[in-house]
């Protein structure tokens, strides 16, 4: 079920000993987990100076970087149709170029969610090379790098073992 998924996309795989042969991106609905919480507003305008206002939720140990490009309203030079949430979490999952992917969190719809998922299912794409990771090891470039090494069973809800 949807509520065992992580926020998201979720690259779901099946396998054949090594062999993937099956592969699925399915996006779980993060709103009003990213959505709501980033709040910019203006407070002031004084000739060529503008004064805004960026609130983001205090958490203990987490940091935020902010950037951000100003440019005449008017401009020709910048045409996208991003926001920061597609960005974040559509556009590193699909091949190409996206139409009017803010569009996709904007306003949520059944259509919408129905049109994003057959967008995945067409332009989806894992970045995975199973090749690669079934059969070569990672080249260790420095010794504090190698990551961790994680062992266990997965369970399912119903406490049966997968």
């Amino acid at each position: 079920s949807r509520g065992e998924l992580y926020s998201g996309i979720n690259v779901l795989t099946v396998f054949n000993g090594n062999t993937p042969v099956l592969e699925r991106l399915v996006y779980n609905d993060v709103q009003g987990k990213i959505v709501d919480h980033v709040q910019v507003s203006e407070l002031n305008r004084k000739k060529d100076s503008l004064i805004m206002s960026v609130s983001v939720p205090r958490r203990s140990n987490v940091s935020y970087d902010l950037s951000i490009s100003v440019l005449p309203g008017e401009t020709r030079s910048y045409t996208h149709h991003d926001n920061m949430i597609s960005t974040m979490l559509l556009k590193p999952y699909v091949k190409g170029f996206i139409e009017r992917s803010g569009e996709y969190f904007r306003d949520v719809t059944e259509s919408k969610r129905y049109d994003l998922d057959v967008l995945l299912l067409t332009q989806g794409w894992s970045r995975y090379n199973w090749n690669n990771i079934f059969n070569h090891e990672p080249k260790v470039l420095y010794d504090f790098n190698r990551g961790l090494v994680v062992r266990g069973r997965v369970q399912s809800s119903k406490g049966a073992s997968v």
